[in-house]
């Protein structure tokens, strides 16, 4: 699963990312959500990061929210005007 993060015997988490494999084996602590998925690209080996715990509501409210950023962002031809 995308955004799992695994905690293998080294102690250093693992965010799974969009090419992972199954999750087995080691514990998974947590989940990135849907929303915050793309933010995972810009990280790198070694970087620390912060992780906020959120109920599946506010998981919901922040995928709609990102949903509707994109869409906002997509420009049409006919937002171009004449030409």
């Amino acid at each position: 699963m995308p955004g799992a993060i695994q905690v293998p015997p080294s102690g250093f988490p693992v965010i799974l990312g969009p090419d992972c494999g199954v999750t087995g084996g080691y514990p998974v602590a947590g989940v990135v959500i849907d929303a915050d998925l793309h933010k995972l690209t810009r990280l790198f080996n070694g970087i620390s990061i912060s992780l906020i715990p959120v109920t599946r509501e506010q998981a919901a409210k922040a995928y709609s929210a990102l949903a509707k950023a994109i869409t906002n962002a997509i420009t049409r031809p006919s937002d171009l005007g004449s030409w």
